[in-house]
């Protein structure tokens, strides 16, 4: 007999949510597909940050509703490469976010 675990139902939706989002970076739905020309055009990179960010919101919703680290820790290590990536972006709003977001799910990890 299969062993059949329960999730709440607002883990499941953020997890469907997670799902759609990696989806649409992944298949560039947000018109963002991560490559080499994302590091030299500034429009290119505000899409992707965009849709970066909004990636790892997902990824802190699941870790606040189910304490999983493995959430965070793949939300640090995106973070990290793309910021590591973007430097020659500083001085945007989005490259800032970046560094925020980043810097929260530091603070994160840390108090766990």
């Amino acid at each position: 007999m299969p062993l059949l675990l329960y999730s709440p139902p607002s883990v499941c939706l953020v997890s469907r949510e997670l799902d759609s989002t990696a989806a649409s970076v992944r298949t560039g739905a947000a018109s963002v597909e991560p490559g080499s020309d994302t590091w030299k055009d500034r429009d290119r990179f505000k899409k992707f940050a965009k849709a970066s960010l909004e990636l790892c919101q997902v990824y802190v919703e699941i870790f606040s509703s189910t304490g999983s680290i493995k959430q965070l820790s793949t939300a640090e290590m995106h973070l990290k490469n793309v910021i590591r990536q973007a430097e020659s972006f500083s001085d945007t709003d989005e490259f800032r976010d970046l560094e925020a977001c980043y810097d929260e799910v530091k603070i994160k990890l840390q108090s766990n």
